[in-house]
């Protein structure tokens, strides 16, 4: 069509819609179940950057003036771009953005950039493998929070949920020391929001759960404000429950992955006997909060993590480490939760003599149908 245009068929002349057209034709090809096999999804965002390129071009020179981009074209190959999986998509997406804020500044008003734009950016830096990912993610939302406080821009880039999410599972996925503080500083300023009558920064239970594994990830001897991380990590669903009681918030109403994220943080734990047993409190609080709710109850990974936890961090042989760990197994046989992760707990959490009062004539390779009746297919295997 540009080819018949520039020789002189102004019946063809290719507009913006003609153009973007194209563009969203290769974004959706780089989408394709078939394009994903063949490992074309990052050839598809090249192969729509360069007809943006070109379209500018086009307008640029005057060959085209109808060619000229708006920030939905921008858009699509940005999307493009965060999609691909590229090692460079993130720094390649971030580009685009400068390229649409240096244009928007020097006139263009129908590429100004928004928070979609930006979200693209953001999306795409979470996803990135690159060292200091999280950082970058971050100061592209702290510029987005500077110019939606500018005169020219106010509203058009504000931050919105998926905004702040993808910062958090940035940070909550980036294994910098920091990690687990940054990702649950960007949760806490969504609740502030919330609190302040945004509903739509309302966090929901996914956030909530990364920023807690987040925690539980974090070295157990480590202080962060003067907390361990099973404490930060046991603050974190505190306040979700909160905003969920008080808020009537289903949208951040915790699951089991909450309570037994929390679990995790605690069995990691390592300090005195003392502080050990005062960890393992923690633990039991929180499963025992978990056993009496009536819309979420302990699963085969959280009856498997309580017991771990009875074996870091009570006393071998002591008859309270031996009463929680009947009481624990005894539980999770009822429910119906006993698969080859909780065997296997058991053997380390009990002492011999127990574990074979517990188990009788039961292998891990036969265990009852009653006490595996409830563990997802797959995970009741012998390993």
């Amino acid at each position: 069509m540009q080819d018949r245009f520039s020789a002189g068929d102004d019946s063809i002349q290719p507009n913006m819609h003609s153009f973007r057209a194209v563009l969203l034709a290769w974004q959706r090809a780089g989408n394709s179940e078939f394009c994903r096999l063949q490992g074309g999804e990052a050839n598809a965002a090249q192969r729509a950057q360069r007809i943006l390129e070109w379209m500018v071009l086009l307008f640029d020179a005057g060959a085209n003036d109808l060619a000229k981009p708006d920030v939905e074209c921008f858009d699509i190959v940005m999307h493009a771009w965060s999609m691909s999986g590229h090692l460079d998509a993130a720094r390649v997406t971030e580009g685009l953005l400068v390229w649409m804020e240096r244009l928007y500044r020097r006139g263009n008003e129908s590429v100004r950039p928004h928070t979609k734009s930006f979200n693209e950016v953001l999306i795409a830096w979470s996803k990135s493998s690159e060292v200091g990912a999280a950082r970058r993610a971050q100061d592209v939302l702290d510029h987005m929070q500077a110019l939606s406080e500018e005169g020219q821009f106010c509203d058009q880039v504000k931050p919105n949920f998926l905004s702040y999410s993808a910062v958090s599972n940035a940070w909550a996925t980036s294994g910098e020391q920091c990690s687990a503080r940054k990702a649950d500083a960007a949760l806490k300023r969504m609740e502030r929001a919330f609190r302040d009558g945004d509903r739509s920064l309302l966090p929901d239970t996914r956030m909530y759960n990364v920023c807690i594994d987040a925690w539980a990830k974090t070295k157990s001897e480590l202080k962060t404000n003067n907390r361990y991380p099973h404490e930060s990590a046991r603050r974190i669903l505190d306040r979700q429950m909160e905003i969920y009681e008080k808020g009537n918030a289903q949208k951040c109403r915790p699951d089991v992955y909450s309570y037994t994220s929390v679990i995790k943080a605690c069995e990691a734990m390592s300090g005195s006997t003392r502080q050990r047993e005062r960890v393992f409190a923690v633990a039991e609080v929180t499963f025992l909060e978990l056993c009496q709710l009536d819309y979420a109850s302990p699963n085969h990974v959280t009856y498997g993590t309580m017991l771990k936890a009875c074996s870091n961090l009570l006393p071998r042989g002591s008859d309270r480490r031996q009463q929680v760990v009947r009481h624990i197994f005894s539980k999770a046989c009822e429910d119906g939760y006993v698969g080859s992760m909780v065997v296997n707990r058991l053997k380390e959490a009990a002492s011999p003599e127990l574990f074979q009062e517990l188990m009788g004539d039961s292998k891990k390779k036969n265990l009852p149908p009653k006490w595996t009746r409830s563990v997802p297919k797959g995970t009741n295997k012998f390993a």
